[in-house]
């Protein structure tokens, strides 16, 4: 890498792997590490580096939230056969109401999972949008049957990391 960004490739007499405090290493830390120890890197290089390192940290979060909608849709199909009933905002639903109700959360969860994989801003925005629905939801149908303050751990956990994707990804 030079100081302008771009990538260069090693030519004959220099090594891909670049070894750095005692291992070998291919990645951005190993190089940073010996451009830094070096001193030929410049603000520019260790831009490119961070912005390589919050791509991955953001294609991290992004599958979890795939899987997280992955889930919620195979639970909403099981639940939706194996016994249908489900709330919504405290009234019960049984029989067919609750698996049109199932199914239409499961197939909204994996078309918002694949929006995120094809068209990113989108299914950020809607994963949030989904989430927060049933947090809401669950949390409204919980209070008003007296069960307390009870949340569910997948929509929690699915709009948290939600949050934290639309965060990462609008930093840049």
């Amino acid at each position: 890498v030079d100081c302008r960004g771009r990538v260069r490739q090693p030519s004959a007499g220099q090594c891909s792997n670049l070894k750095v405090g005692g291992f070998y290493g291919t990645g951005t830390y190993a190089l940073s590490s010996l451009l830094m120890v070096h001193g030929q890197c410049s603000k520019w290089t260790l831009k490119l580096i961070v912005m390589k390192e919050r791509k991955v940290l953001e294609n991290i979060v992004r599958y979890t939230l795939v899987f997280l909608l992955v889930l919620s849709f195979l639970c909403s199909i099981f639940i939706s056969f194996i016994n249908p009933e489900s709330y919504f905002f405290g009234e019960k639903l049984s029989g067919g109401k609750a698996k049109i109700y199932l199914l239409l959360g499961g197939i909204t969860g994996i078309i918002i999972a694949y929006l995120l994989l094809k068209k990113k801003n989108k299914g950020e925005i809607l994963s949030v949008l989904y989430f927060g629905y049933f947090f809401m939801e669950t949390l409204i149908t919980n209070l008003s049957l007296g069960f307390g303050f009870l949340i569910s751990p997948l929509s929690t956990m699915g709009l948290v990391i939600a949050i934290v994707l639309l965060m990462v990804r609008k930093r840049r």
